[in-house]
């Protein structure tokens, strides 16, 4: 029965020690009690690695890794290699999960044994502003890899821990994340080569989880985020089915600089002079063609 399956929750740390508790507490509190809980801090240098300990010594759900910093996509699939769950659940060391996550996406599991991917609506911690907002996102179909390809952070988004995930998605021997990438915008990497294998996607719409919005983080900075987007695109599109790859980065390239002038619009419209106004338009546009020249060079 899917109500008694063992499920491996992922955490991954790095200098997060005021959350890190936190995030693990949601994780105990789940009603679902069969879990382990794998916490991979990623090199951190504050105190996380002694509270996680802590933590970890008086539950023995709970197992601590600690390996050299080498990014988050290595460091989940550092914990999927300890997994040992029939489901996989991740989660970022700021986020947090409802209590009844778990229980409910294995109900929807139990519900419908031909879904891959159980996935639910979410809310945003503003960290900033001390508040939360949930937003309304594109519902994906079933098979959504090119809602992915072409909508991802155009209506379309997925934070990581939303999903549930059969285990046997992978094979024994693959890694979840491709240990070949290692730029920014993982989580579209990983979603898109998760479709790709043509797994079916369940939506169970209540909002089960937490998304941390900090506005100092990668996620804040519009410029890195929009190099970032062509660099995994370009990584993409060598993965993709041949009918698939026409337009694709163009498509992309297209939508990062839209997203550019979008998130900039209003710091452009109070900029005064014409030379400031073209400074705030071109410098970050210089910079990605250079990334996108020099990755075209590598292709």
């Amino acid at each position: 029965m899917k109500s008694e399956a063992l499920v491996s929750v992922i955490v991954t740390c790095y200098n997060q020690q005021q959350v890190i508790a936190d995030t693990i507490r949601s994780v105990q509190e789940q009603s679902h009690r069969n879990i382990e809980c794998i916490v991979v801090d990623d090199g951190s240098a504050d105190d996380s690695a002694s509270l996680i300990k802590e933590i970890s010594g008086a539950d023995d759900r709970i197992r601590y890794i600690r390996r050299t910093n080498s990014g988050v996509s290595i460091a989940r699939n550092a914990g999927f290699a300890e997994a040992g769950g029939e489901f996989i659940q991740f989660l970022d060391g700021d986020d947090t999960l409802a209590p009844e996550k778990l229980v409910r996406q294995l109900e929807h599991f139990q519900s419908d044994d031909s879904i891959d991917v159980s996935y639910t609506n979410h809310r945003h911690f503003i960290v900033k502003q001390n508040r939360f907002e949930t937003f309304a996102f594109e519902p994906f179909t079933e098979y959504p890899l090119k809602q992915f390809l072409y909508g991802w952070h155009n209506g379309v988004s997925l934070p990581v821990h939303a999903p549930l995930y059969r285990r046997s998605i992978w094979t024994s021997d693959e890694s979840p994340y491709p240990n070949d990438y290692h730029g920014r915008c993982e989580d579209w990497v990983f979603l898109v080569l998760v479709a790709a294998k043509g797994v079916k996607f369940g939506y169970l719409d209540e909002v089960l989880c937490t998304y941390c919005i900090n506005s100092d983080g990668f996620t804040g900075d519009i410029t890195k985020l929009c190099t970032a987007f062509i660099q995994a695109a370009l990584y993409i599109e060598n993965r993709l089915p041949g009918e698939l790859r026409k337009g694709f980065v163009e498509d992309a390239i297209q939508r990062s600089l839209q997203s550019y002038h979008d998130a900039r619009r209003n710091e452009v419209l109070y900029a005064s002079g014409n030379w400031r106004l073209g400074n705030l338009l071109t410098k970050p546009v210089v910079k990605m063609l250079k990334t996108l020249k020099q990755f075209a060079g590598m292709r």
